[in-house]
């Protein structure tokens, strides 16, 4: 691997996802406001248009950025009516980008709000990837998470991550080989998969990871309650009369759920317009 690459910043999408994408990258610029900054794409199924469209965008607001395609992978997998198969991409991370050594992946569905040179510097210890632990799921026995799965008390209470922003060591991911290891069980192990490739990332990690600052990966959960109510079980981790307050003061605004904010469903409010401000943004 060569050391004197900068740790770049990976997002992985597909054509439903494209405009969202270059959101995230508008906002990415916004905030890196002209540093030199690596972004790669692991995509798939782009039209010829949304690969022009999305490269002008990210070039145009300064970042050095290029496409690796994606198309054809990671087939078959489960996934659910707002997903697709390019939410298994980051799982072909190490093998898509063989002369990196690290690197910070992020969904498409995000917004930055801080810039992430901390991240680009992150030393991950002996950890394999650096995350936030899902306030929504805040543990591998959490109700809802691998459903089915055999689990021990003492890996019941494992915390669990969430997928949407990793910082990944990636020589330890291939020496471990999280990426295949995951793709296995979620190929194998269908029925023990509900949150896509995060349950079989969890499966396979166990624990093992470094845990984030809660506000690099923060969900707008007292929106998204507005148009769609559903359990909560990380009041413990961080009590619900707290989430408002954190999404104020987040680093990365994560999108979950099928209430984006590019569609009818999610309310009207602040973060829809700073969505909005992004979406086909100029160079700030």
């Amino acid at each position: 691997m060569r050391e004197d690459l900068q740790r770049p910043i990976v997002v992985a999408f597909d054509s439903r996802y494209a405009r969202a994408a270059r959101a995230m990258l508008h906002s990415l610029a916004a905030v890196r406001n002209g540093q030199t900054t690596t972004v790669i794409a692991l995509a798939g199924d782009l039209t010829p248009e949304q690969a022009r469209t999305i490269t002008s965008a990210a070039t145009s607001a300064g970042l050095d950025f290029e496409i690796r395609d994606m198309t054809g992978t990671c087939l078959g997998l489960p996934f659910d009516s707002h997903g697709s198969p390019a939410v298994y991409y980051r799982l072909h991370i190490a093998e898509a980008l063989p002369e990196y050594s690290s690197a910070v992946y992020v969904d498409a569905d995000t917004l930055f709000l801080r810039d992430p040179a901390e991240l680009l510097t992150l030393d991950l210890g002996p950890y394999p990837l650096a995350a936030v632990q899902d306030v929504c799921v805040p543990t591998l026995g959490t109700p809802g998470c691998l459903p089915g799965l055999p689990l021990a008390e003492a890996e019941r209470a494992l915390p669990y991550f969430n997928s949407g922003l990793l910082v990944i060591d990636l020589d330890r991911w291939r020496r471990r080989e999280i990426g295949p290891a995951a793709l296995r069980f979620a190929t194998t192990s269908a029925q023990h998969v509900r949150f896509w490739d995060q349950d079989a990332l969890n499966h396979v990690v166990r624990g093992q990871w470094h845990r984030l600052d809660r506000r690099w990966n923060v969900f707008p959960l007292e929106d998204i309650w507005q148009a769609e109510d559903f359990p909560y079980y990380g009041e413990e981790h961080v009590p619900r009369s707290r989430l408002g307050r954190l999404a104020s003061e987040a680093y990365l605004i994560h999108f979950v759920t099928r209430h984006k904010p590019w569609t009818d469903t999610f309310p009207a409010g602040r973060l829809r317009d700073l969505w909005w401000s992004y979406d086909g943004a100029t160079v700030r």
